[in-house]
This record gives C-alpha cells, structure tokens and sequence, in this order.
C-alpha cells in the first residue's frame, strides 16, 4: 500500500501580513498530564534526544520518505519568547468579550515512525507512551499537552490536551503505526494565537517521525460558534454546501473523491438527490425544515438496525448532538502543520461565510468553482484578527479558478437491480447539473472571479 509523504510545500513562508500575531498577550496553556493506563506495556529506558542523531528505522519497504532533523526548541523559541505563563489567555480558554468566538478541533489519520529505532515499540500502547512523553519533555510549557496514553474511541470530552486514539480503519499491526491525531478544542478570536499550539506539535512529530499518508488517511475539522449555531446558521450552512459542493470536490486531491467515507452531500442523501430533488430544489428544501432533526433526517440516513446516522458525509452535520459542531471531512491526511491550518482555515472560513449570508437566493448567484467558492470566502468569511486567508493560498494554487467537479455517488445496501436504477437516474441528475451551472457561469461574467 503505498503511503503519501509531506511534501516540499511545509517550507513555503506565509506573507507577513498573514502570519504576524496580534497581541502578544493572548497565550499560554499549561495543562499538566494525564498519568498512564495501569497496566501499560513495559517500555525501554528513554535516551535524551539529540537532533544530530543520524541513526533511523528503515521503512523504504512502506514507501515512507523521510524529513531532516532540526532542533525543535530552538525552532519554537521565537513563539516562546512572547509568553509569559501565568498571566496570559490559553489558545483553549473560552473568549471573554462578547463577540462570537469559533470553536476548533481537528483530527487527522497518518502513519507514524520513529526516525531513531527507540523512539518505536512492537505495541502501539508502548509507542504512544514514548511519542506523548517526549512530546510533553520536548515542546515547550507553553503549548498544549498530549494524554500519555491512547484515548478511548468513543469520547466526548473534555478535549484539554491532545491524544491519541487507535484508528481501526487505517489497518495498521505495526511500524508504521496507523493512528489518529485530536486536538485539543482551540478558540479563534481576534488575536488568539491557537495556531501556535498547533505548529509546535507538528515540529515535535516532524523532527521524530517519518509522517506518512494513503487513500485510508483523511483530516476532519469540527467547527462550532460560541454562542452556539441557530436553526437559521445550520441551514445556511447545509444550504451553502449543497451549492458549493463542485468546487469543493475540485479543490481536494482525487483520493478523497469518491471516497466511500466521505460521501456527497447531495448524491448519497435519501432527502436529496436520491429522492429526485436537485440542487436548487435540495436547497429549497433545507429552507422549509422547522427544527434540527428534521434537518439531519433530510441530509443524513440511518444506518440499520442500529438506528445511528450515517455520519461518513463530506460535511457531517450529526456531530452538532455530541459535539455542537459541524464537522468538515473531506480534506486528506494532513502531514504538515501547514496542511492542517489551510484545511482548518477553509473549513472555518466557510462556516463564517455561510452562516452570514443574507438568504438562499444569493448563495445561488455565486458560481459553484473553485473561484467562486474564493471570491464567496473573501467576501463573507474574513474577519480580520481571526482569519488568515494566505493560509488558503496553496489550495487556491492546487487548481483553475474556474474549475468544478460533480461528485461521484456511493450507493449501496440496495438489491443489485434497484441499485443500478437508482445510480443511473442520479448520473442524468448530474449531467443536468453540469449543464445549470455552465449556464450560470455564463451569465455571472466574471463577477465572482
């Protein structure tokens, strides 16, 4: 199985403008760790680690490509030189003003490898002890913490440090270790610093391990509102992107399309397309609902016998019950810092954008590509203090302005025959979507570009 490694892009520089703090008074969290499970597998005694040290695990049967050491301390020390513990706001603490915050938290699946054979175990319960160890020895006091031990896979809170979960999906028995990344839950305000937190753990894993994605390997974003979301804010959102879903589905790399855990929204919904609603008519249709379940029922199945909601959309809107929150889930494995805080970063945008759009109608004058989806994020979603959109800018630089793609739909549990019928009236829904939007593209003129 061949494994996706970071690329040269973690060593671009933002402009200034974009990567400058605001007040350096918005700081510092110091969360102290969480003592290990009991019965934790004895580990080997753990070495000071030095940057020079050469010696690595050999993966190149993984396909793993490997990234330079450096000295993460030293790395850090610009962003630690502007902290003073004790007396400053966390990247995690809720904000005192009044204004609206946007609550964060971002889980990525990768594979992990110590570069040094130590750094490695034969169990994922002793790797984890050894990677969240040094992490809480290496990254400075005033960043978020990791949980020295693996997180249960059903938990809801509440998310004070970075942990680790096992990944079953990721069908890992071994070096390198498929697991799961969460983050603690970050407040963007105007001048938080949230960013930081997650910048000095991904220098902390960069230095110590070979970081490594595959088709299996996806980033999910959960964005919430403080206060929380109303009815209006979710079907503004819902609304937002049923429309944008083209430019969305152009945007990411082609493994996360057509991806059975990130379905459409509009395709593979029974209340949508698959009922013969179109996209305009689906819009029309989140419009009319009257209260939150009935717009989960509408974008979202139940799987049986269960009764649970499939969640395995590109955008989930069943975490608003557990989590308050809509989770974003179609990015790829974020291997760099970088590539965690532009999906992060596109993820909050939208949300902004969507839920301060003045009605349905609107939303549809904006062509659904990728430019549109720019021009859409730049005009509503950019709040100064809050957002950086030059983070955005390597997504932008991934693909044509004018590029949009239809998903492809990912029918299933239905008898062969009924299956079939159902994926060729939603294809000559599709072919009849293109042709809209062509048309709409027409007459926008380049407004929206």
């Amino acid at each position: 199985m061949p494994l996706r490694s970071a690329d040269k892009d973690d060593q671009e520089q933002l402009p200034n403008s974009e990567t400058q703090g605001a007040d350096a008074s918005m700081a510092t969290f110091t969360a102290s760790a969480i003592e290990p499970a009991r019965n934790q597998a004895q580990l080997p005694r753990e070495p000071t680690i030095s940057p020079s040290t050469q010696s690595r695990a050999t993966l190149t049967t993984a396909g793993l490509l490997r990234k330079p050491s450096f000295d993460l301390r030293r790395r850090l020390a610009p962003l630690g030189a502007l902290r003073h513990s004790g007396l400053l706001e966390s990247s995690t603490s809720p904000y005192s003003s009044g204004l609206r915050s946007i609550k964060i938290g971002i889980e990525t699946e990768f594979y992990l490898a110590g570069l040094q054979e130590w750094l490695n175990h034969t169990s994922l319960d002793g790797f984890t002890a050894i990677l969240t160890r040094q992490h809480n020895q290496q990254v400075p006091v005033q960043h978020s913490r990791m949980q020295e031990y693996l997180r249960p896979y059903h938990y809801q809170g509440p998310y004070t440090q970075w942990c680790l979960v096992k990944e079953e999906s990721l069908m890992s028995f071994g070096i390198p270790w498929g697991i799961e990344l969460v983050s603690p839950l970050f407040r963007a305000y105007p001048g938080s610093r949230w960013r930081e937190d997650v910048e000095a753990t991904w220098a902390y894993l960069s230095a110590n391990y070979d970081i490594a994605g595959n088709t299996l390997a996806g980033t999910h974003i959960h964005i919430g509102l403080e206060p929380d979301y109303s009815l209006t804010d979710l079907k503004r959102i819902a609304q937002a992107v049923i429309h944008f879903e083209t430019a969305f589905e152009a945007l990411v790399p082609r493994c996360r399309r057509g991806n059975i855990h990130v379905k459409s929204n509009w395709l593979d919904a029974p209340g949508l397309a698959q009922s013969g609603r179109s996209r305009p008519k689906s819009i029309d249709a989140i419009e009319k609902v009257i209260c939150f379940q009935d717009l989960v029922n509408l974008l979202h199945p139940t799987i049986l016998p269960s009764g649970q909601y499939d969640r395995s959309f590109s955008w989930n809107f069943c975490s608003w019950y557990g989590k308050r929150s809509v989770e974003f889930r179609k990015p790829p494995a974020s291997l760099t810092s970088k590539d965690a805080l532009s999906w992060t970063e596109l993820a909050m945008s939208f949300v902004q954008a969507s839920s301060r759009v003045v009605s349905s109608e609107e939303l549809q004058k904006i062509p659904p590509t990728v430019g549109g989806l720019r021009w859409f994020l730049q005009n509503f979603g950019n709040e100064p203090g809050v957002n950086q959109p030059g983070r955005l800018e390597r997504l932008w630089r991934s693909t044509e302005p004018g590029a949009l793609l239809e998903p492809k739909s990912q029918v299933s549990g239905l008898p062969e025959q009924e299956r079939l019928q159902l994926e060729q009236r939603l294809q000559t829904m599709v072919l009849a979507d293109r042709r809209r939007i062509e048309e709409m593209i027409k007459t926008a003129q380049g407004v929206y570009c």
